[in-house]
Parts: structure tokens; C-alpha cells; sequence
């Protein structure tokens, strides 16, 4: 548990912790008419993604136990899996289990099952429309994996020529990026999987911790075989892209932690959109979460967002980027889970709840309305902007209004703009709703409200 608390210390050293620019002050974002598309595969713009604790999913926790939840993962809206490491884990004395501590990049942990286990759950995947990421840890590795023994010499060491571990992380050795034999190696290793599994992209653990140079070279590298690959790097920096195609938007959680609490108000979400839209390049994703992996041992979700569960969920699948949720959370997940490969399993509760809609009309909605996915974003201004956040996204005729109400008390709002106008359903309710240029609302605490108004083009009259 200490070199567990040490890892999430580093990553919130490096990346939470990264000032936000006027964190408190109350920028209005403008409309951009001409957003550029998302990067990545065309394939990939609309798609959620859906991150997988093998271990924890199921009572076996194997490759064959969870194939038997893809129909209802599709269901939901996802289209993106992205499984935790499924490398086999370190056994040396110092490792204690992390999935992020590899001792054979080419090789399967055992207790999921077989390569060919692993080929026919990837091929399941792509029969029923969706795509398949991998974790990489390319920044360390075990102490007991051979490579140690074969190449010392892609390690960092010390004074005293002995290999160092990485950062605070005691289980892992850190690897030397200036040994440019081991960017063959790994680009090899990446490739290997891509060929042989149909693999379809890569979430890069620690991509903040590798020389950019090495990520500028490996992308076009490992798509020589053709296919088009999904890139997230585990970076908050624009210098990740375009070698990335996805970032974690790390910066939002913690203000979306504070805005739940009443600490800071809501308008401080305009200061963070505004500071990606001057930093990053045209059409860089970020990637939006209310929870994953890093978070999930150590705390709950009520325990950050109170009874704002949903609603700061409705804001990560509505602003723009690309929305994430960890296994379990479309089932009310709400405990933690054991973050290794050791220690006691607990497997998720697969009963039915109302999450399961939510997120299906969520994800769905997202996967089909270009609004979200490709659309610019307009901030709509209320008497309430400290604690009610309100925005259209836009796409030509699509459009989606979205009103969240950030605070654990009623709010009656007036709102104004005048890209709100026309005619819309409610997302959940389905009650049909017509705005003109103001309109006033009685907000339920923490009540969201999405929007939807799509209309096709009317046909030019003959003449």
C-alpha cells in the first residue's frame, strides 16, 4: 500500500498539481464556427472508452469470463476497451503486485488465460463494432524481467553504475531513453501485439516520464503495418500531441472535486477550456473523467462528488474531448477496488441498477450527435454562474444544451444566449422543450438537464 500511496503522490505531483491559469476568474469562451476534426482514426471520434480491470470483472477474472459481457458493454455505448496491463506482473521480493510492473511485454499473465484466449476476446470485440486499446508501460519495468539481465544498459543508474527504480516507485526500474537500441526493442514489442492480436491502439502509462522525441519517432513507426492506431499518452502536456492523439485532461478532477465541495465556483471550469483551447493544437483530445484506476483504490466516488455523481459525469460525456468511465461505474460502482495482481479479489456486483440507462443514453447520444464529439462549445451565461453551468455544443444543426446545477441546493436560473433558441427533447426525460433567446429554469439540487435538437435540412423547392 506505501509504494501504491507513492505512485498516485508522483502522478499528482507531475500532472494534477499543474497550475490552472486564473483559476478563479470567470473567462467567457466564444463560439469557434470551424472546429477541427478529433485527432486520431476516423473510426475512433465518437467512441467512449471504457477501461477494464481484468482482475476485479468478473468471479474468474480471465479473458473468457469477461468475453461474456461484451454484448452488454456494447450495449452502454462504448466503443472503446481499453484493458489494463495483461502482461505478466514482477515476482521479485520488491514488486508487490502493480499491474504496471512488467516482466515480459511479449507475454500474457497466466491468470487471465492463454494468447489464443486473449486473439478470440479481440476478434469478439471487433465482430460486435468495437476496438481494443492496451496498456503500455514503457517508462519501467520489473526488477525481474530479463531485460535487466540481457540489457542493463537501457536502465538508468546511479553514481555507482547500479540501476535506479523510477521516481518514487519502488517495485519498478527505470528505464534509459537515451539508448536508442531500446526504442527499437519497444517499437518491435508494440508492433508484435498490433500484427498478431489485431490490436488497435495503446494507452502509454507515464508518457509524461519518456523523451517526446522517442513518441514523435515510435508513431509512424509501429503504423507501418498499416493500421490506423488510437494513441493516449498518460501526459497532460500539449507537447504530446500530435504523437498522441488523446491526453488526460488530469487538470479537471481535482476542480470538479473542489466545485462539489463549494470550495471554488463553477465558472472556474471556463478558465481550464480556455487555457486547452490557447495550448493545444487544433483538434488534440482530452480525455474526461469522473474516475479510473489511479483513483478507485483509494477513495469512492461520493466521497469526491457527493450526491454529484451523475452530474459531473454529464459534464465530462458533454464538454469537449473524449468521455472515460472504469468498469463498474455504469452499475453504481462505488467502493474501491484492490489495485494489484495480489491480495484478495473483489469481484464487481453485476446487478441491475439505474446507472445502466444513464450511462446508456449518455454514451449513446455522444456516439451518435457530432455535436459532442466533433462541435464547438459555447458557454450559455445565467444569474447563476457560480454554482449552475450551462453551454451549447454545436454542429451545424445539431445541437445539445446541457444545464448542471453543481451545488447540493435548488436553483431557480435565467438564462441567455442566443444559440440556444429552437426546439428540443430532454435526454432522460424525454419531455419535449422549445427555448427562444432567455429561459428560465427550477433546478433540483445537483439536477442535470441534457438537451437534444437535431434538425436535417429542408429539401430545395423545385423550380
Amino acid at each position: 500500500m506505501m509504494a501504491l500511496n507513492a505512485r498516485s503522490l508522483v502522478k499528482w505531483l507531475f500532472l494534477d498539481l499543474l497550475p490552472v491559469t486564473g483559476l478563479l476568474g470567470q473567462t467567457q469562451l466564444s463560439a469557434n464556427p470551424r472546429p477541427a476534426p478529433p485527432a486520431g482514426p476516423e473510426w475512433s471520434h465518437n467512441l467512449p472508452i471504457y477501461e477494464v480491470n481484468l482482475r476485479q470483472y468478473t468471479l474468474e477474472g480471465t479473458f473468457k469470463a469477461f468475453e461474456q459481457h461484451l454484448p452488454a458493454i456494447k450495449a452502454v455505448g462504448v466503443g472503446v476497451i481499453w484493458f489494463m496491463p495483461i502482461h505478466p506482473s514482477g515476482e521479485d521480493p520488491k514488486s508487490f503486485g502493480s499491474f504496471y510492473c512488467v516482466r515480459d511485454y511479449l507475454e500474457i499473465n497466466p491468470a487471465y488465460g492463454t494468447k489464443q484466449d486473449f486473439k478470440h476476446l479481440v476478434d469478439r470485440i471487433h465482430e460486435l463494432g468495437m476496438y481494443v486499446m492496451m496498456d503500455w508501460v514503457p517508462h519501467h519495468s520489473s526488477w525481474d524481467n530479463p531485460l535487466i539481465r540481457e540489457h542493463p544498459e537501457w536502465y538508468k543508474k546511479d553514481a555507482h553504475g547500479n540501476i535506479v527504480q523510477a521516481y518514487g516507485w519502488k517495485d519498478v526500474a527505470a528505464f534509459d531513453y537515451s539508448n536508442r537500441a531500446l526504442w527499437r526493442y519497444m517499437a518491435d514489442a508494440y508492433t508484435y501485439w498490433i500484427k498478431e492480436f489485431g490490436i488497435d491502439g495503446f494507452r502509454c502509462d507515464v508518457a509524461w516520464g519518456v523523451p517526446i522525441e522517442h513518441w514523435n519517432w515510435l508513431r509512424p513507426e509501429i503504423e507501418r503495418s498499416g493500421r490506423p492506431l488510437l494513441m493516449l499518452a498518460e501526459a497532460n502536456e500539449a507537447r504530446h500531441h500530435p504523437a498522441f492523439d488523446i491526453t488526460y485532461g488530469w487538470k479537471l478532477p481535482p476542480l470538479m472535486w473542489a466545485i462539489a465541495k463549494g470550495d471554488v465556483p463553477a465558472t472556474a471550469i471556463d478558465d481550464v477550456l480556455a487555457a486547452e483551447k490557447r495550448e493545444y493544437p487544433p483538434g488534440a483530445v482530452r480525455m474526461r473523467f469522473t474516475y479510473n484506476h489511479d483513483y478507485n483504490w483509494e477513495w469512492r466516488l461520493s466521497e469526491r462528488y457527493g450526491g454529484g455523481i451523475k452530474t459531473f459525469a454529464v459534464l465530462c460525456a458533454t464538454l469537449p474531448g473524449r468521455p472515460l468511465i472504469l468498469n463498474g461505474q455504469e452499475v453504481g460502482l462505488d467502493r474501491r477496488l484492490p489495485g494489484g495482481t495480489r491480495g484478495p479479489r473483489q469481484p464487481i456486483e453485476w446487478v441491475e441498477s439505474p446507472f445502466r440507462d444513464f450511462y446508456t443514453r449518455l454514451f449513446n447520444l455522444y456516439q451518435k450527435s457530432s455535436a459532442l464529439y466533433a462541435g464547438e462549445f459555447i458557454k450559455v451565461k445565467s444569474n447563476q454562474d457560480d454554482k449552475v453551468y450551462a453551454y451549447l455544443r454545436r454542429n451545424g444543426e445539431e445541437k445539445v444544451f446541457v444545464i448542471l446545477n453543481l451545488s447540493d441546493e435548488a436553483r431557480e436560473v435565467t438564462l441567455r444566449s442566443d444559440f440556444i433558441h429552437g426546439d428540443y427533447q430532454e435526454l432522460f426525460s424525454e419531455e419535449k422543450a422549445s427555448f427562444a433567446a432567455k429561459a428560465n429554469f427550477k433546478l433540483k439540487p445537483w439536477e442535470y438537464r441534457v438537451y437534444v435538437r437535431s434538425e436535417r435540412p429542408r429539401a430545395a423547392s423545385a423550380t
